[in-house]
């Protein structure tokens, strides 16, 4: 990505100015076995290790909040967890599209964008539980907005501590519009609040994300290459 187009790219994120250029590599899809879904459902793995590892292990030097605050799967052993599984996410995306991945502090309620123009948000979860799930109604009842255009659904699939390795599995993508129809569900752990569940069986083609999303669209509707 050159230095004009980082720019165009920058300028979809407001207060946004710091990016990490993961290595990019050649996305080998893969036919896999997904909770909840009986055929094998065409998926895409990547292992993260070494300093890009470090770099979403140590989240308390780079940690985002997040648009909610502290994640409820965080534990006094793992107090980072949660926020270490969505970086994850985000690097296995960035490694197979090219796109860069967002390292500062500010909080923003989209991750990267996609399809030349949208909005996308990557949830990556802890294992394959057969969802992503997207809180909208908080504890108190208070509702909360679908910010992002796209959801990206994905999941780790190994993870060694000790030897900074994971495989991260990128399952496919859902439209704003279509996950605000799918059933409010009480969250899953303990908790009071309800969430959208992605269901991977109900996701589209991970490989048309990444094939759609190797430019960006400037204002005048021109496509710049990633």
């Amino acid at each position: 990505m050159d230095k004009k187009t980082l720019k165009l790219y920058q300028s979809y994120f407001p207060g946004r100015k710091k990016f990490y250029f993961p290595e990019k590599i050649t996305p080998v899809f893969k036919r896999k076995k997904i909770k909840g879904q009986k055929s094998l459902k065409e998926c895409v793995e990547v292992e993260i290790t070494g300093e890009e590892f470090d770099m979403c292990a140590n989240v308390s030097n780079i940690k985002k909040s997040g648009v909610y605050g502290r994640g409820a799967g965080n534990t006094k052993k793992d107090k980072t967890k949660v926020e270490r599984t969505g970086m994850l996410g985000e690097m296995a995306l960035a490694k197979v599209t090219g796109l860069p991945v967002d390292i500062t502090d500010v909080k923003c309620p989209f991750d990267f964008v996609v399809f030349t123009d949208r909005k996308g948000d990557m949830k990556n979860a802890t294992y394959d539980y057969g969802a992503n799930c997207i809180r909208v109604v908080n504890e108190y009842g208070a509702d909360r907005e679908l910010t992002a255009d796209t959801y990206i659904s994905g999941y780790v699939e190994e993870l060694d501590m000790e030897n900074r390795y994971a495989k991260v599995v990128l399952v496919g993508w859902m439209e704003r519009d279509v996950l605000a129809k799918t059933e409010l569900k009480r969250a899953r752990m303990a908790g009071n609040w309800y969430n959208f569940e992605m269901l991977h069986k109900d996701t589209k083609s991970i490989r048309s994300l990444i094939n759609g999303s190797r430019a960006i669209k400037d204002i005048s509707g021109n496509l710049h290459p990633v």
